[in-house]
C-alpha cells in the first residue's frame, strides 16, 4: 500500500508530515494491519523517477506544480511495485482486502460520480489499484511525457488534470485499457472542488472516502481561474456581437 506525500520543491529543511492528515494515515494501518504499508516523500520518489524512468525524468524534474509530479509518479510506482495507491487525503473506512482478493482483473482505478462534464469516462486517480510490470502504466507514462509540462494560457487547474491528472488518465484508459475496471464511484466517494461530504450519506459499501482539500491548487488560484474564464466568456460574446452585427448590417 502506498501513500505520496511530498512538499514543493524549492522546499527548506526536513519534510514535516501534516498532523491533518495523520488521522488519515492510521485509519489505513488500523483497518489493514496485513498490508505493507509506505509513506513516499519528495526523495524517494525522485530517486525512483531518476533510476527506473529516466525519459520522464526529462518532463518531471521541470514541472512546475508539485501535484504533476505526484500524479506522475503513481503511474511509476503501480508499474514498478504494483500495490494499492491512495491520497493521504483519503480515510479508510474497513479492511480493502475483500475488495481485491476477489478482483479478476489486473488494475482497478477508482471511479468518480463527480467528475467535470468534459470527461468522457468518469474516473479520479486518487485510489488505483495494480499487478506490477502492467505495459497499461508503461503506456500512461508514455503520454505523460508526450503531454509535456505547461500549457500556456490554459487554467492551472486544466493544465493539472490534463498533462497528469485524471483527464490524462481517461484517455489513457480509452486508448489502452480495456481491461481495466473502473471501481463504483460509492466504493470511493470523494469531495471534490469544496463540495462537502456527509459520512452520513456515504453508502455501507464505501471502502474509504476521500476527502479532497484541493490542497494541489495554490489558495489564489481559484480567484485568477475565476477571471480567466470570465474573460474568455467575454470575449466570445464580443465576437458572437460582431458576427451578428455583420450579418444583420
Amino acid at each position: 500500500m502506498w501513500l505520496d506525500f511530498r512538499q514543493e520543491k524549492d522546499r527548506k529543511g526536513p519534510h514535516v508530515f501534516p498532523d491533518k492528515y495523520k488521522k488519515y494515515q492510521q485509519s489505513w494501518l488500523d483497518n489493514n494491519p496485513d498490508w505493507l504499508y509506505v509513506l513516499w516523500d519528495d526523495d524517494m520518489s525522485n530517486q525512483v523517477v531518476k533510476t527506473y524512468f529516466p525519459e520522464l525524468w526529462k518532463v518531471y524534474s521541470k514541472y512546475p506544480a508539485g501535484v504533476q509530479r505526484c500524479d506522475a509518479f503513481r503511474y511509476c510506482l503501480l508499474y514498478r511495485y504494483g500495490g494499492l495507491y491512495v491520497d493521504v487525503d483519503t480515510k479508510c473506512l474497513k479492511s480493502i482486502s475483500p475488495l481485491f482478493s476477489s478482483l479478476k482483473k489486473k488494475i482497478a482505478i477508482s471511479g468518480s460520480s463527480n467528475s467535470p462534464f468534459f470527461f468522457k469516462l468518469k474516473i479520479s486517480n486518487f485510489a488505483m489499484y495494480s499487478k506490477p510490470n502492467q505495459d497499461f502504466w508503461k503506456n500512461v507514462i508514455g503520454d505523460v511525457i508526450k503531454a509535456g509540462t505547461w500549457t500556456k494560457f490554459v487554467p492551472f487547474s486544466l493544465n493539472v488534470i490534463n498533462s497528469t491528472g485524471p483527464g490524462m488518465l481517461s484517455r489513457s484508459i480509452r486508448k489502452y485499457g480495456p481491461d481495466i475496471k473502473v471501481m463504483p464511484a460509492k466504493y470511493f466517494p470523494s469531495r471534490v472542488f469544496g463540495s462537502n461530504i456527509n459520512e452520513g450519506d456515504i453508502s455501507k459499501e464505501a471502502f474509504a472516502v476521500h476527502f479532497s482539500d484541493c490542497g494541489w491548487r495554490p489558495p489564489n488560484i481559484a480567484h485568477q481561474e475565476g477571471v480567466m474564464i470570465a474573460l474568455v466568456i467575454i470575449i466570445a460574446l464580443v465576437i458572437l456581437a460582431l458576427i451578428i452585427y455583420y450579418f444583420m448590417r
